[in-house]
């Protein structure tokens, strides 16, 4: 009931800052729109909308554990919108104050000339820069180890290695899929290309760690439930995945399962069923073999 009670709390909060951002936003294109340019009100616009945001992507992070499988797709999806949507008008709001504290040039026609090759290039700019590709990232929060690896392949392969996009706007990306420990890790920093660097070593450091992530993935196959009904076949193949998911993520890094299997089966097979295990010890023939076993 309490949990009923705080999920639709936080939905009311979502959508009182979705709206304060959507105004903001909405400001900040008309400001861009007029020709009267005013840069003071631009730049208070700009960091307002950062002000506005962080209590979203707060709420955001609270929300996502709370969702149902079946509404998670779809929430993700909407939620990522307005990060975009935010991400894209900062960064025209601040290359349009860049350009109108450069030098002005003297001459009309080649002023003219200049602001509509500066205008064609930032468009395609900012189709290219912004628009990252459309895969699933989970958000890693920095409170299980074991998710490290899962998260940095999906961040590295979609924004790290990204050619389209430059440091500041992946370190925007980074900010935006942490959180708890793992977001206040990298807090504090400015948004900028060596910042960027730094913030990527940290969390390497602090989160990737081979000893720390080995017993992390060991601890997980350890924790799994027994299995109490050999009929329950959704149970079994759930107790099979999660076991081979560990198994990948030790394999990556480095470890064998000749280095453990003789360990970790016998602690196996005391989460099976009596009869699956009476089965199970009169086909296996060459001692324990943990993949003989999943």
């Amino acid at each position: 009931m309490a949990e009923a009670q705080t999920f639709e709390l936080l939905k009311k909060k979502r959508k009182s800052f979705r709206t304060a951002v959507t105004k903001v936003v909405n400001e900040l294109e008309a400001e861009l729109s007029n020709s009267d340019l005013n840069v003071d009100r631009l730049s208070e616009l700009v960091e307002t909308l950062s002000i506005k945001f962080e209590p979203l992507t707060l709420v955001d992070q609270q929300l996502e554990p709370l969702f149902k499988p079946e509404q998670f797709d779809g929430e993700f999806e909407i939620t990522e919108e307005y990060r975009e949507k935010v991400l894209l008008w900062q960064f025209r709001a601040k290359k349009k104050i860049n350009e109108y504290l450069k030098p002005r040039v003297t001459s009309p026609s080649f002023q003219t000339t200049l602001s509509q090759s500066q205008d064609e290039h930032f468009r395609n700019s900012d189709n290219i820069r912004i628009k990252v590709p459309k895969y699933y990232i989970t958000r890693f929060y920095g409170d299980d180890a074991s998710k490290w690896l899962t998260f940095w392949n999906s961040f590295e392969t979609s924004v790290h290695n990204n050619e389209s996009l430059n440091k500041m706007d992946k370190f925007n990306y980074l900010k935006a899929h942490l959180g708890g420990s793992a977001l206040n890790t990298v807090e504090g920093f400015p948004i900028s290309e060596k910042a960027y660097d730094e913030a990527v070593k940290l969390l390497k450091n602090r989160f990737a760690n081979p000893e720390i992530l080995i017993q992390a993935h060991m601890n997980k196959i350890l924790s799994l439930q027994p299995l109490k009904n050999s009929n329950d076949l959704r149970s079994f193949r759930k107790f099979v995945d999660n076991c081979n998911v560990q198994l990948r993520s030790l394999n990556s890094l480095g470890v064998s399962s000749a280095n453990y299997g003789k360990i970790l089966c016998p602690m196996l097979l005391k989460l099976i069923p009596s009869d699956l295990l009476l089965d199970y010890n009169k086909l296996q023939q060459n001692g324990s073999d943990i993949q003989q076993l999943l």
